[in-house]
């Protein structure tokens, strides 16, 4: 009995090593497997029904950006939804040059699957780089489940998200695959390998700075903090101040032309806009006072969403897990994921500026720590079966304190194989997979669908394409995302302020029939009007349509009306064009 006693004390000497880190690599095939899980369940399925949605309002920006330079020629310059003649300085435009150059070249369709086919292979790329991170700091399955956690997380695929037409893929590849380098350079051994280590992350600098330069800036950020945090790495970096000195040069070698082009172009604009209104007005201040929120706005939202996801738990113990292992027992790459997530999300918190999607390029730091939680529980799930049942030679009796445990017998790897599996499956959110799952294949396009039918009524009156009488929009502001699909029906004219009579117009003068576009409040007061048959509306819209006010009167009563409501607009559809929606 006593020796059993102190088998079990020395099993649990061997858990608390493997809280820091596991006592052997797992095996390469193990690694493969692992890898292989990720790709199939995770990488891949962000391409399922990547076109089956339409654009949102920033996808709608990039994508009109990507439409002009196919079309006019000038990719040095990207334009501005949605006038083409305004130049889009608010960011630089490898991600639009990305996008369009595949398109150009016919490797990509132009169209919604097209222009968001890049973001869903940067993501798999990340979480790829993700996993091989988490395999660094507990194991293949510290890698699984940390990109399973971000799978998981809605918001991350689908609000702005990874499969979406905008900066937020490449800026998370960027963050990815920077730490993945730094913290391979670290342990690198030979010279040739630091040096390529050294450039990748440079590399990755660039394609997010080229992308979205603010968010890019936190990599540097996060890797020199958390380098002077550790003396071991401050030593690595005046060991190998050659390798970064040249990877900074060549970082700033690939940046700087575009930003001295559009300088001797634009001059003072550029700062203006992209520099003052776009980062120092969005952060001090507001450009939009709906983005303004209080300090404690992305700690609230973050644990909104893990809990919904079922993740909440294994994200914080493994946030309390990285910190133990990164300052009690002093592991660098512990340190550089904490850093990774800590630094960041403290300093936009300060902001005053606060959009979710802000914080995508720091969740895989949270996620690596749920990884590595659910990678320890593991082991000592695994581990518990062989502590509460020691193995014994048959002939020998009891395992002797110091020697080591005889081989498990069929039955307790079982066990402990079941037991370990239970445990993943308990911690993982399998119901959030699931649920997101299910999203990618049902995703509505009702403006494609509105702009396709449309083009149809032009072409069956003999105004096919741009020839068609176009859309009259009115309302403050307008999403670009109805400019986008709509402004190939013919001229698109939008003014922010009323216009009965010219509404009327259009929806009721034979002939003049056009989609009108009405924000709900300018909709709910024009149709108040017109259905009490306001004379003095009709008689200013006769003059404008140059009819007599009964005729224009007996032809409203006559002319259907259809109209499609959008969360915050309404497209009212007059005559021919009322069969694209169910009339009123």
């Amino acid at each position: 009995m006593g020796g059993e006693v102190r088998h079990m004390r020395s099993g649990g000497a061997e858990w608390r090593r493997a809280l820091v880190r596991p006592t052997r690599p797992a095996p390469r095939a193990w690694t493969w497997i692992a890898a292989a899980l990720v790709a199939a369940l995770f990488c891949v399925p962000l391409f399922v029904g990547l076109g089956a949605a339409d654009l949102d309002n920033d996808e709608a920006i990039y994508a009109f950006a990507v439409d002009v330079m196919l079309r006019s020629g000038d990719w040095l310059t990207p334009r501005s939804a949605p006038n083409e003649s305004v130049p889009f300085l608010e960011k630089p435009p490898l991600k639009l040059w990305i996008v369009a150059a595949a398109i150009r070249m016919g490797l990509l369709p132009h169209d919604e699957f097209g222009l968001r086919f890049w973001d869903a292979v940067f993501s798999g790329l990340a979480f790829l780089y993700v996993f091989a991170i988490g395999r660094r700091l507990g194991g293949p399955l510290a890698g699984f489940g940390a990109v399973a956690l971000l799978f998981a997380h809605y918001p991350l695929l689908f609000a702005h998200g990874l499969r979406t037409n905008n900066m937020e893929a490449a800026v998370f590849l960027c963050h990815c695959a920077g730490v993945h380098h730094y913290l391979a350079w670290r342990v690198s051994e030979r010279r040739g390998a630091r040096w390529l280590h050294a450039t990748a992350v440079a590399l990755a600098f660039v394609l997010g700075f080229m992308t979205k330069f603010v968010a890019a800036l936190f990599l540097p950020l996060v890797l020199g903090v958390a380098a002077f945090l550790s003396r071991p790495d401050r030593a690595r970096l005046r060991r190998d101040w050659t390798p970064w000195a040249a990877a900074g040069l060549l970082a700033a070698g690939l940046i700087a032309p575009w930003f001295v082009c559009q300088f001797r172009q634009f001059g003072a604009d550029v700062w203006r806009i992209m520099f003052d209104a776009h980062v120092m007005t969005r952060f001090t201040t507001f450009l939009d006072p709906a983005h303004v929120r209080p300090w404690h706005y992305y700690a609230d939202q973050l644990i909104r969403q893990l809990r919904w996801s079922g993740s909440l738990g294994v994200a914080l113990v493994g946030l309390v897990l990285l910190a133990a292992v990164a300052v009690r027992h002093r592991r660098g790459d512990a340190l550089v994921v904490l850093t990774w997530f800590v630094v960041p999300v403290a300093l936009i918190s300060v902001l005053s500026s606060k959009l979710y999607h802000y914080v995508y390029p720091f969740l895989p730091a949270l996620a690596l720590g749920g990884g590595l939680a659910v990678a320890v529980a593991a082991r000592l799930a695994w581990s518990l079966p062989a502590a509460c049942w020691p193995a014994r030679d048959p002939v020998a009796g009891p395992a002797s304190p110091g020697a080591a445990p005889a081989p498990a017998g069929r039955l307790l790897r079982s066990v402990q194989a079941g037991l370990a599996l239970l445990v993943v499956l308990a911690l993982l959110p399998v119901g959030a997979w699931r649920r997101n799952f299910s999203f990618l294949g049902h995703e509505p396009h009702p403006l494609r669908s509105m702009r396709d039918c449309l083009a149809a009524v032009n072409a069956r009156d003999g105004r096919p394409g741009a020839s068609g009488p176009g859309v009259w929009a009115e309302a403050e502001s307008l999403s670009h995302v109805y400019h986008y699909y709509l402004h190939g029906l013919g001229p698109w004219q939008m003014r922010d302020f009323p216009s009965d009579p010219t509404v009327y117009v259009h929806l009721y003068a034979p002939g003049s029939y056009r989609p009108v576009l009405l924000s709900r409040e300018r909709f709910e007061a024009f149709i108040g009007l017109a259905q009490a048959g306001d004379h003095v509306l009709i008689e200013r819209a006769a003059r404008k349509a140059g009819l007599d006010p009964a005729v224009l009167a007996a032809a409203a009563r006559q002319t259907p009306v259809a109209q499609v409501r959008f969360p915050a607009e309404v497209l009212m559809l007059p005559g021919p064009f009322s069969a694209c929606a169910a009339p009123l």
